[in-house]
């Protein structure tokens, strides 16, 4: 009986209000700043004891689901799977905190993926930290000047074709994992303008004809499962619907690797091929084992225009998120606010050699409908 429209219903704090006169705390604060202050918190951040197991099992099926996609867009990024992981666990936290929508789920997201992903390749994964810390000075910037309200402006339009090439880059930017010489960063990529669709005519070999149709196997058994998984509508199997689609793909195509494809004498690439994962805490950016480049005018120079469309792009697929959960809750947002969380996260995640990240907004449509409505859940 516990609904969306409940979970942000303005507290009528007319019928309990304090007994100022009995109030403890600084006195030259106006009485009014108390009310404040605890309208504030309690509207942010309070936990009604009824939605606590709902917050919680909300934010444990989101996290299942956002670890694949970290590691999937590091490997595009050309990263860690590590860094990826810890680049979501850190914004998902800070901007859970400090952002202006409860619910928003943040992380290593194909958009700034797609973006990064230049720096790396161009100058090196030295110069990655310096590009997201910068991009979120300029989300700091654009929250603090209040220029959120100009979202509005972008039409339906607009956001719709603006996810729909998102997903063809990140496709293209997937195929590189059917390449036989697959390398996580560096920067003998050649320089210049590139094209997404390059990947197609850059003369390095493919795999060959029998790894290439075990993988296409793992890949379309991991995309069924994503889209026959909703399907289900059977009420004794309802259950499976809390369990992210996503993650139980990746189980069915491990399984498919190590019962069917190894059997048969051949292997596949693996996750723990291209990087090893410690399940270590983030380290700073000057503990990640690679030399920092000094902080002058040529490094400005150099990850100046990718910070900039980096931060364009993680403020628009942003706001995307909120006006969706906006529409799905029945409530507004802080857009300003979020602008600036956001950019807080990128800070923090680029002091940990992070690579960025924004909302992600299947994962927020997840945690929404899993009754994942305030700040707890992240």
């Amino acid at each position: 009986g516990y609904s969306v429209e409940d979970a942000f219903k303005p507290k009528d704090y007319k019928m309990e209000k304090i007994e100022l006169s009995k109030r403890s705390g600084p006195e030259e604060l106006p009485p009014d700043m108390w009310q404040r202050v605890k309208n504030f918190f309690y509207n942010d951040y309070y936990v009604p004891r009824e939605a606590i197991r709902s917050e919680i099992t909300a934010g444990l099926i989101v996290g299942l689901a956002v670890v694949p996609e970290a590691i999937a867009f590091a490997l595009v990024v050309g990263i860690k799977p590590q860094w990826g992981v810890d680049t979501t666990l850190i914004t998902t936290f800070v901007v859970g905190v400090f952002g202006g929508r409860p619910g928003l789920c943040n992380g290593a997201s194909g958009a700034v993926a797609v973006v990064i992903k230049d720096v790396v390749e161009q100058h090196g994964v030295e110069y990655m930290g310096y590009t997201v810390i910068l991009a979120g000075l300029f989300c700091c910037l654009f929250g603090v000047l209040r220029l959120a309200n100009y979202m509005t402006l972008v039409s339906s339009s607009v956001m719709i074709g603006f996810v729909n090439a998102l997903a063809i880059i990140i496709g293209c930017a997937q195929v590189k994992a059917f390449k036989a010489d697959l390398k996580l960063s560096g920067a003998d990529a050649p320089s210049g303008r590139r094209s997404s669709f390059d990947i197609f005519v850059d003369g390095k070999e493919w795999v060959g004809g029998a790894e290439a149709a075990w993988m296409m196997l793992e890949v379309v058994t991991c995309m069924l499962t994503m889209i026959l998984l909703p399907l289900i509508k059977h009420e004794k199997l309802k259950w499976i619907h809390y369990c992210p689609s996503s993650l139980i793909g990746l189980l069915l195509a491990t399984f498919v690797e190590h019962a069917i494809v190894r059997p048969a004498g051949f292997e596949t690439r693996t996750i723990g091929d291209l990087g090893e994962m410690k399940g270590e805490l983030p380290r700073s950016l000057w503990n990640r084992g690679y030399a920092i480049p000094p902080l002058n005018a040529d490094t400005l120079a150099k990850i100046l225009p990718t910070a900039a469309t980096l931060a364009a792009v993680a403020l628009i697929e942003q706001m995307m998120t909120l006006q969706l959960v906006d529409q799905m809750t029945k409530t507004v947002g802080q857009a300003n606010r979020e602008g600036v969380g956001l950019g807080l996260g990128n800070i923090v995640a680029g002091l940990i050699g992070g690579m960025g990240g924004n909302a992600m907004i299947g994962q927020s449509v997840i945690c929404i409908k899993s009754g994942g409505f305030r700040r707890v859940s992240n």
